[in-house]
């Protein structure tokens, strides 16, 4: 795969990135494991982590949601840098946890990019914990997100655009013949913006699978 192709142009992207808001020999601290069914958040998770060990930076500490003592989190990262997970979008209880660590913590925060529609707005306690801390890098994986990111805080860094680090693990490999030339997936349900295109799907003729209904949305 040359330079130039998307995927290799994106991962050299997500590497310049994580090396400049990593800085230079400071351990990480991954905090964010993913739950439920969303392969996009998986593979986030575990491009993260290829990053992160590719720069020799650990993770010195890995937790999901609720797994953290802020005490024993201190003890581990030393000057190290937080990386969040799925911050932004993450249910009340999570976020209202992440805002206590992020302001016990003077350490740099990194909040990594992820999928945030238009209507959304973050979890008060979060927001606050955010933007009262005097070191957060927020990244943002496309113009949506990083206008919302923008206008929620205001007072912190301009967000700094980022490709989803699941491009760092490279194109997979297919392990069986393809049964579809195209496959097109478009979610209807009320959040999701694929309605118009399931619509003019609905009208060619082509093969329609109906999918079960995702427990996470």
């Amino acid at each position: 795969m040359s330079d130039s192709h998307p995927v290799t142009r994106c991962a050299s992207l997500l590497r310049e990135s994580f090396a400049r808001v990593r800085g230079q020999d400071r351990p990480a601290v991954l905090i964010g494991a993913p739950e439920g069914q969303n392969c996009g958040r998986h593979a986030n998770w575990l491009g993260t982590l290829k990053l992160l060990s590719e720069a020799g930076a650990g993770p010195v500490f890995l937790s999901g949601a609720d797994e953290i003592e802020r005490n024993a989190l201190r003890q581990r990262i030393g000057n190290g840098v937080v990386f969040f997970s799925g911050a932004l979008t993450a249910n009340p209880v999570v976020a209202q946890h992440y805002a206590r660590i992020i302001a016990s913590l003077p350490n740099r925060i990194v909040i990594l990019p992820e999928r945030i529609g238009i209507e959304w707005t973050p979890p008060p306690n979060l927001a606050g914990a955010i933007s009262a801390h005097s070191d957060v890098v927020m990244l943002a994986r496309d113009t949506v997100a990083q206008q919302q990111i923008e206008r929620a805080f205001p007072a912190i860094r301009p967000a700094e655009m980022t490709p989803p680090p699941s491009f760092v693990l490279g194109p997979q490999e297919r392990k069986i013949r393809p049964q579809y030339d195209i496959v097109w997936v478009a979610r209807t349900e009320r959040r999701d913006n694929s309605v118009e295109s399931a619509a003019r799907l609905s009208s060619q003729s082509a093969e329609k699978l109906e999918l079960p209904d995702f427990p996470d949305g």
